[in-house]
């Protein structure tokens, strides 16, 4: 009588370093992709990052591969702006991961690799001056009468004479 021996072995793909796990010995591995939910949440618009105008859902793509990106923007209401407002992520090994534009700062969007959600902008009470509104993580959008990163900077037309300040848009101080 003649007796085998079947041994069943289990190999997985180390999704930090992009090896394949099996018997002790690593070999390099396909990356997977990051889902993209089947309900994108209410407010939230997905664009491939190289065409703007072709909007992404889960219709016409349920998954990004490894290395590709995606701009998410999250739509204000009539009180308040969210993030991400036209931020892209990139997959990376199954995790979304922000990726710095040219021309704009990095945020921490406490996905911790998941696929991000719309939050509030993050801005100190009375951040943006002379009636700003933070339109992005410490980003303002200002008045017409003011400029500076915080609309700090109040304009006045006529510009002031004779000594006078500028103190709030079109009020000037005489000294």
């Amino acid at each position: 009588m003649d007796s085998s021996l079947y041994t069943r072995y289990s190999c997985r793909c180390n999704q930090t370093s992009g090896k394949l796990q099996c018997l002790g010995i690593e070999v390099e591995c396909e990356p997977i992709g990051c889902k993209i939910p089947a309900n994108v949440q209410q407010g939230m618009t997905l664009f491939d990052p190289l065409d703007e105008q072709q909007k992404i859902s889960a219709a016409n793509r349920y998954e990004i591969q490894h290395g590709q990106s995606l701009i998410f923007i999250c739509e204000p209401s009539a009180m308040f702006y969210f993030e991400p407002n036209r931020r892209m992520f990139e997959c990376d090994k199954g995790s979304w991961v922000a990726k710095q534009r040219p021309g704009e700062g990095m945020s921490d969007f406490g996905n911790d690799g998941l696929f991000p959600e719309c939050r509030k902008v993050i801005c100190e009470e009375h951040y943006c001056k002379f009636g700003g509104h933070c339109i992005r993580d410490h980003e303002c959008i200002c008045p017409e009468q003011t400029r500076g990163e915080q609309c700090q900077i109040p304009l006045c037309s006529p510009e002031c004479q004779n000594g006078g300040t500028c103190v709030s848009p079109e009020r000037l101080s005489v000294h």
